[in-house]
Formats: C-alpha cells, structure tokens, sequence
C-alpha cells in the first residue's frame, strides 16, 4: 500500500474517504448518489438545499430557528437519505416541538419519535 492515499471530502455528500481505494470510492458512490436523489427530491424544501455538512449543520444551528433543519438533514443522513423510511419534512416539523432534540438522537429510527 502507498504512504500517498489522501483523505478527500466531497463536497456535495461530506463523505470523507480515501480516492486511492476501490472499497473507498464504492462507499463514497453509494453515498453520493442516495444524497443527489434526495438533494433533487427535496428541492425548495426548508431554508438551504441538502445535503449539509457537518460544519453546515453546525453553522444553521447558530441560528435558532434554522436548529430543526440541520437536525432534520443529520437525521436524513444517518439513515442514508432513504426518503422512503426517513418522515418528511412536514412530519419531522410537526413532530419536532413535542420531542425536542430527543428527535435527532434517535438517528437509528426517527419514526420512533412520530409515536
């Protein structure tokens, strides 16, 4: 193995992997791809396109009233932009006051919180 594999983070998806490994690049195209599609679907969705960064989501959260939407896309990301298991936007708003920030740490399965 090379001393020359560099770190790289995409600046679309904020997968961090190394370009010089295959198993790397697989993980960073799964990735990428499952956040395109929900970047497309969640188009004009909340106060900033998705996916954020972490340092995005950090930023938002300066702003109180932006904390919901950065807790909304860490969530989306844990369960790999799945659109299909994660609640949409308006669940995850109506459901947010009640749970707090309970809601984001129950990143395994954000469905819990709409019980």
């Amino acid at each position: 193995m090379s001393d020359t594999n560099t770190v790289t983070e995409c600046k679309v998806c904020g997968f961090t992997y190394c370009a010089d490994l295959a198993e790397d690049c697989r993980q960073h195209n799964r990735k990428h791809r499952a956040a395109v599609s929900a970047q497309v679907a969640l188009a004009g969705v909340g106060p900033c396109p998705l996916p954020l960064s972490y340092r995005q989501r950090e930023e938002l959260k300066r702003e109180r009233h932006l904390v919901k939407w950065s807790h909304f896309a860490r969530s989306l990301e844990a369960m790999n932009y799945d659109l299909k298991r994660h609640p949409s936007w308006g669940e995850y708003q109506r459901t947010y006051p009640k749970n707090g920030s309970s809601y984001a740490v129950a990143l395994d399965d954000p469905r819990k919180a709409l019980q």
